[in-house]
Formats: structure tokens, sequence, C-alpha cells
């Protein structure tokens, strides 16, 4: 038990040491804050792209001057071999081989060396003559040998009509190539050294004007509320990714906004509209039991309040198809034969509408099929002509149905009393009830809840009217 205190105290003070250290405020900032990590990243990669870069210079400038030495001595080998006098297979000495090749002196210091063809030193110049090693035999083929530490020498022979009479050695001294390679490499250091923090302010620069617009994601998403709908990322319009994201965003507040609104509204009129059946229904009770009635009496008030029950009934129940609209899967599966269904609902109303004296026409020339759910496209198709028929005291009501490229088309068409330019707009707003319609019986929930539905099935509903003339109401359904 002890230990594990011992334990448990150690792993505190290890914690504590570390962060007295700065490595686990680090880590958590590498973690947590993403610019950090963007800057980070930068450096890297940095660092990487300048040491690979820098590795490749190193080498090409290595390769390259080495073979520029190896060029040159080639070249005072042949200056050498070009300023020997040969005749007759006999070759005659010069002076000094460095005279013979002093063309090409100003090229660097070198040394050279003429040897016959057993190995014995004819001729010797230069100042690492010692330092060149010895061969016995002409060599087969001209080469190059890098003696240690820092001497480079180039074996060739000397050929009179194919015949060796002689071996040259010309070699030159490395230090000054590599003196410019550690120069190179010097500089390449330092100016990783110098860049590195460059890139890191960069990287973090670069990232805080990428993520400035996540910061106003942040912030707006921080101010939006029930309180403040109207906070937006307003950005100016941009063509990259953050700049969709960004516009995304804003329209997604729009469609919260939007939707809160009309919950708030929602829930506003749906409590205005129930509190109406229930005050009648407490005023009946409250009046009905003041006194003790008569049968008569007693009998007229249960009238009243059943008309009041029904009307909650009938609200309550529209208030939940209104929900089951709004909730309505986009993924419909079953087929529906549209025009049996606009047939069959048609035939249901029709004794409604002969009640008042209209004629009720249904026209299918199409058969149409599209996905759906019956139950909830046949009550929208009801609410339509069932509105239809109320609005109409006299003439006709004609439903039709055609196809119309990919979409079915139905329109319910009527010569009612009309509706007024400036109030079509607001005739599929829920509780909307028109000044001329309020005293027709109604919720006023009908053309919201068939646009409901309609919109569920990925389709659109709208009206055009002239007062007095009549209304056509247009519903498109995309087809299978």
């Amino acid at each position: 038990m002890k230990r594990a205190d011992d334990s448990g105290a150690g792993t505190a003070i290890t914690a504590t040491n570390e962060r007295a250290h700065g490595r686990i405020p680090l880590v958590d900032t590498l973690r947590t804050n993403l610019r950090a990590r963007f800057a980070a990243w930068m450096t890297l990669i940095f660092f990487i792209a300048i040491a690979l870069y820098g590795f490749l210079i190193f080498g090409t400038m290595n390769v390259f001057l080495h073979a520029s030495m190896k060029d040159s001595l080639r070249t005072q080998a042949d200056v050498i071999a070009a300023n020997l006098n040969i005749e007759s297979g006999v070759m005659k000495l010069p002076e000094s081989l460095i005279e013979a090749s002093e063309t090409n002196a100003h090229l660097a210091p070198f040394t050279a060396r003429l040897l016959d063809i057993q190995g014995r030193v004819l001729l010797e110049s230069g100042p690492a003559s010692g330092a060149i090693p010895s061969i016995k035999a002409p060599p087969s083929q001209s080469s190059f040998q890098l003696i240690d530490p820092d001497l480079i020498v180039y074996t060739t022979s000397i050929l009179d009509n194919d015949t060796a009479l002689a071996i040259l050695q010309v070699a030159q001294s490395t230090k000054s190539l590599e003196k410019t390679l550690r120069q190179l490499l010097l500089i390449m250091i330092a100016a990783l050294a110098i860049f590195l923090p460059a890139s890191a302010a960069g990287g973090y620069f670069l990232a805080v004007r990428l993520l400035r617009p996540i910061d106003i994601m942040t912030r707006t998403a921080r101010r939006f509320s029930a309180e403040a709908l109207s906070a937006r990322i307003s950005l100016p319009h941009t063509d990259d990714e953050l700049g969709r994201l960004a516009a995304t965003f804003d329209e997604m507040l729009d469609r919260v906004e939007l939707s809160f609104n009309r919950y708030k509204q929602f829930t506003a009129d749906a409590s205005h509209e129930l509190r109406t059946p229930v005050s009648v229904m407490r005023a009946i009770l409250s009046v009905t039991t003041r006194r003790t009635r008569t049968a008569e009496e007693y009998e007229l008030a249960m009238v009243d309040l059943g008309k009041a029950v029904d009307r909650l009934d009938t609200l309550v129940a529209d208030l939940l198809l209104l929900s089951r609209a709004d909730l309505m899967a986009a993924s419909l599966r079953d087929e529906i034969d549209v025009g049996s269904l606009l047939s069959g609902m048609v035939e249901s109303l029709r004794p409604l509408a002969v009640h008042k004296g209209l004629e009720l026409a249904c026209v299918i020339h199409d058969t149409v099929v599209t996905h759906g759910d019956g139950d909830a496209l046949l009550h929208a198709f009801m609410n339509v002509i069932d509105n239809a028929i109320k609005y109409t005291d006299k003439g006709s009501i004609l439903v039709a149905l055609i196809r119309n490229g990919s979409l079915a088309k139905i329109t319910i068409a009527d010569t009612g009393i009309g509706i007024a330019a400036a109030d079509i707009s607001r005739i599929f707003d829920r509780f909307m009830r028109l000044e001329a319609a309020r005293s027709a019986p109604g919720t006023g929930l009908g053309l919201a809840i068939a646009k409901a539905i309609i919109a569920g099935h990925r389709g659109s509903i709208s009206a055009i009217s002239e007062p007095g003339k009549g209304t056509e109401i247009s519903i498109l359904l995309p087809l299978i």
C-alpha cells in the first residue's frame, strides 16, 4: 500500500517536473491550437524540403566540381602529351613538364610525372611529386585515382602507333574543391537556421489568415441563440473552400432562423386557436352550472359543447397531421398511382359538391406513378379540393392530371370567390384565414398541411387567382 502511494507521489512529481520544464503545455498547445499545429507542420515540411533541396544542391555541386577537376586533369594530360616530341617511336624528354603545359598553368597548381613502361620516373615536376603512387606497367586505359587525404591522380599511356612509349601521371590537390563544398554546406546550414524561424512565423501568419473565417464562424455560433438569431458570418464572397463553407454556414443559419420564427409563430397561432374552443367550452360549462337547468337547456348546452369539442378535435388532428408532414421522410418508397388516387378522392367529395349545386369533374390525361405516402397525398388532395368546394358558390370545379416532362402536374381550378394578388403568397401559411373566409368553417391549416405533404414528397404547390373569377391550384410531383 505504501509503495502504491509512493508511486502516485512519484507520478505527481514527474508531472509537476514536466509542467515546470514546459513539456506538457507545449503538447497541450499543439493539441488544442490549430494555428500552432499548422505552424509546426509548416516548419517541419519546410525543414524537410530545404534539407532535401540542400542535399540535392550539395550532391550536384559535389559531382559537378569533381567532374570539372577530372576534366581539368585530363586536359592537362592532353596538353603535356601534345607537347612531347616523338619521332620514329623515340620520345625526346622536354626540360620541364610544367613548361610543356605552360599554356594551361592558369587552371590550378598541378603535379605531372612521366615514367617509362617499367615504371621508372623519367621526369617529374609539381608540388605533390612525392605523393603520387608508383606504377609498374602502362595502364590498359586511362583512369583516375583518389589518394588520401586530398589528391586526385590521372594516369594515362603515351602511345605512338598504338604502342606504349611512356606513362603520364597528372595530379591535383582537392583542397580548394573541398573548401568550396564546406563553404556551400555552411551557407546552407546558415540559411536553414534563418529560414526555419521565418517559416514558423510564416506558417502561423498563414494559419491566422486561413483560419480567420473559422474563428468568425465559432464566434458567430456562440452569439447565435434564441435571442440573437440574426448573427451571421458575412464574409466577402470567395470561391474557395472556406468561402463556400462560410456561405453554407450562413444559409444554414438563415434556415434555422426561419424555422425558429415559424415555430414561434406556429406556437403562438396554435395557442390562440386552441384557446378559442377551450374558452367556449369553459364558458358553456360555467353558464350551465350556475343554476339548475331544464332538460332542454342541458341538451342545448351539450350540443354546443359537442361542437366546441369537435372543433378542438379537428384542430388537434390537423396539428398532429401537420407535424407528421413536417417530419415526413424524403425517401418514400410506395408506388402511388396518382390518377386512381385523384379519381377516388373526387368521387368521395362529389356529394358535397352536388349539395352546393356545383359541377365537379376529374380529367386524367396520363397515367402517372410516383413514390410516396398514399394516405398523406390523399389528405393533401382532399384539403385542396375541399377548399375549392368550400369557397365556390356557383359554377364548377375541374381536377386535371397530366404528365409534364418528369413531373406529374395536378390542377384544381374553381370558379369561386378568388383571392387578391396581395394574399396569394399567404394562403399556404399556417392558420391563415383571409377576410373573405372568416365565416367558413375550418382551422386555417388545410393548405398549410397540403403544402407540407407535397414538400415532403419533393414536390411543389402554387396558386394563381383573380377575385370574383376563381382560383387554380397547381401541384407538381416527381415521377418514378
